[in-house]
């Protein structure tokens, strides 16, 4: 019997759970509080760059960037023979 009633306990338990559970998650928040101490500040985002204009880095495409006149663009024809040559391409350097 106290098998039973151990069981009985548990499932009322659960419930008391449960409805106290949604009970809490449907009442409103509680208000934000005030800061009790007048030296506290809240600082809001300040922009620091200008508002117009762009730095060059950041404007520059990667198509615009200085080049290594040596170096052959990459897929190139030329890209293709040096990367062959040095046995990068098909046959794995078999």
């Amino acid at each position: 019997m106290s098998m039973h009633l151990l069981m009985r306990a548990l499932a009322v338990a659960t419930l008391v759970g449960a409805i106290a559970t949604t009970v809490a998650a449907q009442s409103p928040p509680a208000p934000a509080p005030t800061p009790s101490d007048p030296n506290t500040k809240v600082y809001a985002y300040q922009k620091t760059a200008p508002a117009t204009g762009k730095s060059s880095a950041s404007s520059a495409s990667f198509s615009q960037m200085a080049r290594d006149p040596d170096v052959a663009p990459h897929g190139s024809q030329k890209w293709w023979e040096e990367k062959n040559r040095w046995g990068q391409g098909e046959g794995g350097g078999n």
